[in-house]
């Protein structure tokens, strides 16, 4: 099916997956980005497209422990915030300041603009071969990622 836009992780490339994380612009989804503005109607069916590859996404690979330890700490904040809602002890809000900033340095770790970039480049480096981002598939660059922490080359 050679549709107008991108329907799943076999058929996107990895640049458009990024450009969607980074940017949260989910007009990557299109094939021919030469017009990239849309109606919020048609930016909602792609909305809605993303969440479908997005699902497809964790389905095949799961979520990685970067995000997973991203998800506790925001959890264990929201407990901290609804613990100081009902008891309003201030010494909580300290402990929510502290934790936020822990979050802040989690996400740090393993997000912005250069992130991506940087493990293209090390995969390359470790497989021997350039990576076009604008051919490779989402499944083909996460697969690299997989066989070769199952080889014990990457963390």
């Amino acid at each position: 099916m050679n549709s107008a836009l991108y329907r799943s992780i076999e058929e996107l490339p990895i640049y458009n997956w990024n450009a969607i994380q980074e940017k949260s612009d989910y007009t990557y989804l299109r094939r021919n980005r030469v017009n990239s503005k849309c109606t919020a109607n048609n930016y909602a069916v792609l909305r809605r497209l993303y969440d479908k590859i997005f699902s497809e996404y964790v389905d095949t690979f799961g979520f990685s422990k970067e995000f997973l330890a991203v998800m506790e700490k925001k959890r264990s904040i929201a407990l901290l915030k609804i613990e100081f809602i009902e008891n309003g002890d201030l010494a909580l809000q300290t402990i929510i300041e502290i934790a936020e900033l822990e979050l802040a340095e989690i996400e740090s770790r393993f997000t912005g603009k250069g992130s991506f970039w940087n493990l293209k480049a090390t995969i390359e480096k470790l497989v021997g071969f350039r990576i076009d981002a604008k051919t490779v598939t989402v499944v083909e660059f996460y697969s690299y990622i997989e066989n070769l922490k199952s080889q014990g080359k990457l963390r």
